[in-house]
C-alpha cells in the first residue's frame, strides 16, 4: 500500500493524516474540500461545494465526484481556477556560490536575467532525471527553486553537495495557482502592476501588491492555459485568498483541486515527477531535448551520457494516448499494444475532460522495429488492455490537447 500497487486507485488512507496543512486549510474546508495526502501534505483533491457528501469508493470504475471535479476542469479551461499549491516546497538559493550551483546541477541555461523562471530537469550521471522544477532568478545572487513536496530532500540534498546556501520558505509562505483564460482579468481587478502579455510575459517574474499585500507573481503554467502563481507570506495568504475568490466569482472562478489538475495537465501531456517520469528516463526519453543547453558554458551534470545519445535513433519514447470509447477509465500501470504486441504500458491515466475521454501516458519501446518515431508511433494501431480487453486508443508522441501550446504563449 506504501506505494498504491496493491491499492483500488481512489482509496485514501485513513491514518497518519493532518501532518501538515496549508495556511489557507481552514479556508479549504469552508469550502467544502476534500483531502489526499501527498508527501505528509493535506491536499485539496475537489470541492464538494454542493454538500453532497459523496466520498472516494473502492475499484476501477468513475468516482461519483469526478461529474465535480469536470466542473473545476471546465472552468480552467473556459474561465478561471484557483489551486491551493502550499505544498509545494519553495526553496531560496543565494550567495557567491548559488549560480555556480544551479547551473551545473541545471540542464537548462538559468543564467538569465532577474525577473526570470526556467523549468528545468536535473540529471544522474547516467543522464536519467533526478527532478524537475522551476528555477526563477531573483537578483544577480539569488534564486528561487519551486518542486513539488517528495522532491524537497533530494533538491536540498543536491544544493548541499554543490556547496549551495539554501533557505526554506516553504513554512512562511503559501503559494496560490491562479489559471485560465480569465485568469489576468481577475489578477488586474486586484494589482496596478502591468500584467498584461507584455508587462508580464510567459515565464516571467515580478513583485508586485495584490489585494493590498506583497505578492512574487509568476507567470507559469503546468495545466496549458494562461496562468499566474502567486507567492505570499503565510499570515498574508487569507486576506489574498479572499480577494481572488470574490474577484474571480463574477468571473466563473471556482475554486480547483488535484483531480481537475491531475486531468488537465495529462490532457496538456505535462509530466509529475514519480508518476509519469522517474530516474529512468532522460529527457530525450520524454521529448523534452528543448530543455537542454547542450553548449552552455561549465557543461551540467549528465552532459557525457545525454550527448553520447544525442541524435541516436530513441529506443524509449513517452507516448499519449486518449481512448475512443468514452466510456472507458484508465488508472495507469495499463498495457499498450501496436499491432497486437506490447511494446509498453501507461505510467498514469485519468480522464481527460475537455477531449471526452480518458487519457494517459506511458513510455513505449520499438523492440525489433528498432526506433520510436513518430511515424512509427501513427502507422500503428494502438490499443490498450483494460481488464482483459484490448480497447483502442489513438497515440502520438505530442499532446492530444494543444500541442502547440497556444493557450498560454504569447497570451
Amino acid at each position: 500500500m506504501l506505494f498504491g500497487d496493491a491499492m483500488f486507485p481512489y482509496r485514501r488512507a485513513a491514518t497518519g493524516r493532518g501532518l501538515r496543512v496549508s495556511p489557507l486549510h481552514d479556508r479549504l474546508v469552508a469550502h467544502g474540500a476534500r483531502f489526499i495526502p501527498a508527501a505528509e501534505w493535506e491536499f485539496a483533491e475537489w470541492f464538494d461545494v454542493d454538500g453532497t457528501g459523496v466520498v472516494s469508493e473502492d475499484g476501477f470504475h468513475a468516482q461519483p465526484w469526478q461529474g465535480v471535479s469536470a466542473a473545476e476542469h471546465h472552468a480552467v479551461r473556459n474561465a478561471a481556477g484557483l489551486f491551493d499549491m502550499s505544498l509545494m516546497s519553495r526553496l531560496e538559493v543565494a550567495g557567491p556560490t548559488a549560480l555556480a550551483a544551479l547551473a551545473h546541477l541545471s540542464c537548462s541555461d538559468v543564467d538569465v536575467l532577474p525577473g526570470r523562471v526556467v523549468y528545468t530537469m536535473w540529471l544522474g550521471e547516467d543522464g536519467g532525471v533526478l527532478v524537475d522544477l522551476t528555477v526563477t532568478r531573483l537578483a544577480a545572487d539569488r534564486f528561487l527553486v519551486v518542486c513539488g513536496p517528495e522532491q524537497h530532500t533530494r533538491v536540498v540534498s543536491l544544493l548541499a553537495a554543490e556547496g549551495a546556501d539554501v533557505v526554506d520558505l516553504t513554512p512562511g509562505t503559501a503559494l496560490l495557482s491562479l489559471q485560465g483564460p480569465r485568469s489576468r482579468e481577475v489578477l488586474a481587478v486586484l494589482t496596478t502592476t502591468d500584467v498584461s502579455a507584455d508587462g508580464l510575459p510567459h515565464l516571467h517574474s515580478t513583485e508586485a501588491a495584490v489585494a493590498g499585500v506583497d505578492c512574487r507573481v509568476s507567470r507559469v503554467t503546468y495545466v496549458g492555459e494562461l496562468g499566474f502563481e502567486l507567492l505570499v507570506a503565510a499570515s498574508d495568504a487569507g486576506v489574498l485568498f479572499d480577494a481572488v475568490v470574490a474577484a474571480g466569482a463574477p468571473l466563473g472562478l471556482r475554486l480547483a483541486g488535484a483531480a481537475a489538475m491531475e486531468s488537465l495537465r495529462s490532457e496538456k501531456g505535462n509530466v509529475e515527477y514519480g508518476v509519469d517520469l522517474d530516474n529512468t528516463d532522460t529527457p530525450l526519453d520524454l521529448g523534452m531535448g528543448f530543455l537542454v543547453a547542450w553548449d552552455k558554458p561549465g557543461g551540467f551534470r549528465g552532459r557525457g551520457a545525454l550527448l553520447a545519445r544525442r541524435g541516436a535513433p530513441a529506443v524509449h519514447r513517452m507516448v499519449r494516448v486518449v481512448v475512443d470509447d468514452p466510456a472507458v477509465q484508465l488508472f495507469g500501470h495499463e498495457v499498450l499494444h501496436r499491432d497486437g504486441v506490447a511494446v509498453g504500458h501507461l505510467r498514469y491515466g485519468t480522464y481527460g475532460h475537455t477531449l471526452g475521454a480518458a487519457v494517459g501516458q506511458g513510455m513505449v519501446s520499438a523492440g525489433d522495429a528498432g526506433a520510436v518515431s513518430a511515424t512509427w508511433v501513427a502507422d500503428g494501431a494502438w490499443t490498450v488492455d483494460v481488464n482483459g480487453r484490448q480497447v483502442p486508443v489513438r497515440a502520438s508522441l505530442r499532446a492530444h490537447h494543444d500541442p502547440a501550446g497556444s493557450s498560454y504563449r504569447g497570451q
